[in-house]
């Protein structure tokens, strides 16, 4: 049969195939190469790829003396254990890492950074709060120009940014005064802040807004973990 242009021998015989294999290996050791495969590898210098010569003889023994032998392998052996090392006090890291975020998150907001896609909505977010906080606006030096920050789209985005923030601040806030609320939210800081304000145990009346503005506070906190111990 043929697959493209290039014929293709499909031997289903086992006499057969030792016979290729064993008398007859250098007559079937070649192969066509693709344009692709020929040129990344220097028009098929590959040992891979070479024909059965003195120069396939020689890549051989090259890599066999030089990459394969015993004493070659030994030679890296401290190389090995050192990246295996590395290996395990990453993992030992990483582990750590997330042992402490998602203790904060759970103690905050009766969150694990896993949950519902909690961490990449958080990442998104804070990139966009960040970038609005640092943006330069006119008006906070000159008050009076302050319509050049609304011509430019710095007000806008800055609302946006705001709206974003606030609706995730609700979502939270809703999730917690759900009577079927997971029992990870029970006894929350956030849970704390809203039996503050239901309760009236403050020195001044909470609104809702007085509970966003401490969770702003939270997720600052929740930020840096985040970005000092990424994922």
């Amino acid at each position: 049969m043929k697959l493209g242009y290039r014929p293709l021998v499909v031997i289903s015989s086992a006499s057969v195939v030792k016979e290729i294999m064993k008398s007859h290996d250098l007559v079937f050791s070649g192969r066509p190469l693709r344009v692709a495969l020929n040129r990344l590898s220097y028009d098929g210098l590959g040992i891979e790829f070479i024909s059965y010569s003195d120069l396939w003889k020689e890549m051989r023994r090259i890599s066999n003396l030089n990459f394969l032998s015993p004493k070659q392998v030994k030679v890296f052996r401290p190389v090995r254990v050192d990246e295996v090392s590395r290996m395990i006090n990453k993992i030992s890291r990483d582990a750590l890492d997330t042992v402490v975020i998602n203790m904060v998150s759970r103690m905050a907001l009766g969150k694990s950074r896993v949950d519902e896609g909690f961490a990449s909505r958080f990442y998104q977010l804070f990139h966009d709060v960040q970038r609005v906080m640092v943006a330069f606006c006119v008006e906070d030096y000159f008050p009076s120009l302050g319509w050049i920050d609304k011509i430019s789209g710095k007000r806008r985005k800055l609302e946006q940014t705001f709206r974003k923030l606030d609706c995730f601040y609700e979502e939270l806030i809703e999730e917690h005064l759900d009577i079927n609320r997971p029992k990870s939210m029970v006894g929350d800081i956030l849970d704390i802040l809203l039996g503050l304000k239901r309760d009236g145990l403050s020195s001044i009346p909470l609104t809702m807004d007085h509970v966003k503005a401490l969770l702003m506070v939270i997720f600052k906190f929740l930020e840096y973990l985040f970005l000092s111990f990424p994922s």
